[in-house]
């Protein structure tokens, strides 16, 4: 019926386990199914929210600050903050620090740290110096003042793809 023969029928309705989803699977049926999971991989990508992190390429966890759970981490307290005051200020001092001293990672290529900037200077330029504190402190301004949202109520919902965080690892 099929248009198969007899050993073809036979070999073909013997089934496997999925690796993926450990469902029963036709053999005759294996290309169709994994193209599925293709299919579905490809579609989450698509909808995929990324990080406010611009130096980050994860997906966004639920959290005040639009960090994935990896970028969130060292701001994470378990202090009761319900108005993020703390928060911002812990990213405040994280931002300063690395503006100010760097992250001292050789790889680093983050243009909003001091080693960063160091990293991307080349050979034929001066050295980068790290930025004093109060360019530091100008370049911060428009970051916090995105972030103030956070600390009043009702909070409105906040554009994170328009806050320029670079935040090294």
């Amino acid at each position: 019926m099929d248009g198969l023969n007899a050993h073809e029928a036979y070999c073909g309705n013997r089934t496997i386990e999925c690796t993926k989803c450990k469902a029963n699977v036709r053999i005759r049926q294996v290309l169709v199914h994994m193209r599925m999971h293709q299919m579905r991989e490809q579609v989450a990508r698509e909808n995929m929210v990324p990080c406010a992190n611009k130096e980050c390429s994860r997906e966004r966890a639920s959290n005040p600050l639009g960090l994935c759970t990896s970028c969130f981490g060292p701001f994470y307290t378990g202090q009761h903050d319900p108005d993020n005051h703390k928060l911002l200020k812990r990213l405040a001092r994280a931002l300063h620090t690395q503006m100010t001293r760097g992250c001292g990672s050789q790889r680093c290529r983050n243009p909003m740290c001091a080693t960063g900037l160091q990293n991307i200077g080349s050979s034929s330029d001066s050295a980068v110096s790290s930025l004093s504190q109060t360019e530091a402190a100008a370049l911060m301004v428009p970051i916090l003042k995105a972030y103030t949202p956070l600390s009043t109520l009702p909070r409105p919902s906040i554009d994170y793809a328009k806050i320029d965080l670079h935040l090294c690892k």
